[in-house]
């Protein structure tokens, strides 16, 4: 008559015990693959990339050392194209194409230059200090 009540209680227990060492000792296994494999993946995309930046570089500099014009990354779909600036840089042109050196008189930058410690002159050197 009881039969039937037993029979459920060890159903039951039984669907306890399976679903305690799954989440106990099943899924954190699971995880923790997962999750390595997540990581060597993304350090194998990493390598990728640097790898061809790397060969990108080295070809900019063989094409600089061999006087071929440099050749400049194409522009994603999701940049904006345009031939010329709309508007020139700030200060005037003459201000931006003349080198540091060329344009100071006895040592001081005249106002119309860039003053601030991170302007840089034409040729690529740092800022006196």
């Amino acid at each position: 008559m009881y039969v039937h009540l037993i029979w459920l209680g060890v159903f039951i227990m039984l669907q306890h015990s399976m679903l305690y060492f799954f989440h106990h000792y099943e899924l954190p296994v699971i995880l923790q693959q997962a999750q390595l494999q997540q990581l060597l993946i993304r350090n194998q995309h990493q390598q990728h990339a640097a790898a061809a930046a790397a060969a990108a570089a080295a070809a900019a500099a063989t094409a600089a050392s061999a006087g071929a014009p440099e050749v400049l990354p194409q522009p994603s779909n999701s940049e904006e194209v345009s031939a010329t600036p709309s508007s020139p840089p700030s200060g005037s042109e003459e201000d931006t194409l003349l080198p540091r050196d060329a344009a100071t008189v006895d040592g001081d930058i005249p106002p119309s230059l860039p003053s601030s410690s991170d302007a840089t002159d034409a040729v690529g050197d740092s800022p006196p200090l």
